[in-house]
């Protein structure tokens, strides 16, 4: 599997982002509190979900934007985009296309 773009809508300090990955290698780096590992987390609420309303890690948007955003993979040959929205009962909705 392979990660070719990102974009959030609203994720903790991150909101309005879209990032294009190379195809062979992207470092991602910054100052300390700049949002890598925010990135991070957010990689991970979209394959697995958000943490619940509450949670110090659910990481609510706090510059605009709704909850979530999408990545594109490739794999054997094939794009997916998957896209993730969160709600207040759920982990958020999975979009898979």
């Amino acid at each position: 599997m392979k990660l070719e773009q990102l974009k959030i809508n609203g994720f903790g300090i991150l909101n309005d982002l879209a990032i294009d990955f190379e195809p062979d290698l992207t470092v991602i780096y910054g100052l300390n509190g700049s949002g890598k590992s925010t990135l991070l987390n957010f990689l991970r609420s979209v394959l697995y979900g958000f943490y619940h309303r509450g949670s110090p890690r659910r990481y609510e948007p706090l510059r605009g934007g709704s909850h979530g955003g999408s990545i594109v993979i490739s794999e054997g040959g094939q794009r997916y985009l998957l896209s993730r929205v969160g709600d207040r009962r759920s982990g958020g909705v999975l979009i898979i296309e």
